[in-house]
């Protein structure tokens, strides 16, 4: 996800929110650096609380993945982050001031969601328990964001959520500001998501996305040819070499 210079310069202001663009584009970072994680849309969420389950990701498999991440925003004010292990079925919501409000109200849009999606694919993921994470907590109204950023990262390096705390988050914006650049800057350099990437010299690069991690690859580099096209669904070797993949 490509984020604006615009925006990355909020980073520099102290008490501004980092909004929705960064932390996504901050958690696909992080899913990049650990592939078997997989990043929802902030917009789920607000689908959920409005009843809405039209988005159950059927091609997906769950359960080929060790954390699903949702970041939520609740009423365009706060950030708190749901927290799914599929292969051991347990969620949490991580909500930095401590609070309970509203917790329960997103645990039961998941177990709704989860219901929708089991009805309409082979993947039956229907009881969930739910479980808790120490966490720090923040002290000042505009961090939340921040916060929910550094759970992911600790969540997904398995460190522990209470590393960091109200006194880092100054550093921590700047580390996700140069993560941020650095990551635009090696884009840019037109290598896919394959550990032998080609970078193919062909005037017209040909891309794919895998259905399951959302990684992007060169057609040359994963050996496909416009014969393939026809299929509807395309997975990496990775998540194909897991062997739970939807038929």
């Amino acid at each position: 996800m490509a984020v604006r210079e615009s925006t990355v310069s909020r980073l520099y202001c102290v008490g501004e929110t980092c909004g929705e663009e960064i932390i996504h584009g901050f958690l696909e970072i992080c899913s990049q650096r650990h592939p078997r994680a997989y990043i929802m849309q902030c917009f789920c969420a607000d689908k959920w609380a409005n009843d809405n389950f039209e988005w159950l990701f059927t091609k997906k498999r769950f359960t080929t993945f060790d954390w699903v991440l949702l970041p939520i925003n609740v009423d365009n004010q706060h950030w708190m982050l749901m927290v799914a292990n599929p292969r051991e079925q347990t969620i949490a919501v991580l909500n930095p001031t401590g609070a309970t409000q509203n917790i329960e109200f997103y645990l039961e849009c998941w177990r709704r969601f989860m219901r929708h999606r089991s009805d309409e694919c082979t993947e039956k993921l229907n009881d969930w328990k739910q479980v808790t994470y120490p966490i720090s907590l923040q002290h000042e109204n505009s961090s939340c964001d921040v916060f929910i950023l550094m759970y992911a990262e600790a969540i997904l390096a398995k460190k522990p959520q209470v590393i960091m705390r109200q006194q880092h988050v100054p550093m921590y914006r700047r580390y996700i500001k140069d993560c941020i650049v650095h990551n635009t800057i090696t884009a840019a350099d037109g290598r896919c998501a394959c550990s032998t990437c080609c970078q193919p010299k062909t005037r017209t690069l040909q891309w794919i996305q895998c259905d399951n991690c959302d990684l992007w690859f060169h057609f040359e580099c994963v050996d496909l040819s416009n014969v393939n096209l026809h299929l509807d669904r395309y997975y990496c070797a990775d998540c194909t070499a897991t062997g739970r993949m939807l038929p």
